[in-house]
């Protein structure tokens, strides 16, 4: 369930939500079709933590959730949230500037929490001091 369209500009804020808009502000929406469908019900818009992600399913407004622009700003958000690392998750802010912004400015897409995003051939994958690194082992920055 998504509200957006790019057939207008008023649909297309839906596309990729600012910040203006609540987080899981669909999920009300989502949770009214998934009452009247015998099919999984999937939902986007503004999902960019994994608390938030969450209560969408324990409340039962959906079966799945979709969080884009919330894994541009850091692709290693579901491990951190399943080893329980919520504090160290980048958290997307909806701002829109080097996602959104650079796709339609033609550039690549990078993220303004996480500048790293779309040039990791260029600048590496790297870690803060004391992550966890892909084995459970604390690690220090890498490729640097």
């Amino acid at each position: 369930m998504v509200a957006g369209t790019s057939a207008t500009l008023t649909g297309s804020d839906h596309i990729a939500p600012p910040m203006s808009f609540a987080p899981a502000y669909v999920a009300p929406m989502s949770a009214k079709i998934r009452e009247g469908v015998d099919v999984p019900v999937m939902v986007a818009g503004r999902i960019n933590q994994p608390q938030e992600g969450e209560q969408v399913l324990a409340g039962g407004q959906a079966d799945m959730v979709v969080m884009t622009r919330a894994l541009i700003c850091d692709p290693l958000l579901p491990t951190k949230a399943e080893q329980g690392l919520a504090d160290e998750i980048r958290a997307c802010i909806g701002c829109n500037q080097a996602c959104i912004g650079h796709f339609h400015a033609g550039y690549p897409i990078s993220c303004i929490q996480h500048p790293e995003t779309g040039r990791e051939l260029t600048y590496g994958i790297r870690r803060p001091a004391g992550a966890l690194d892909d084995g459970g082992e604390r690690c220090l920055f890498r490729g640097h």
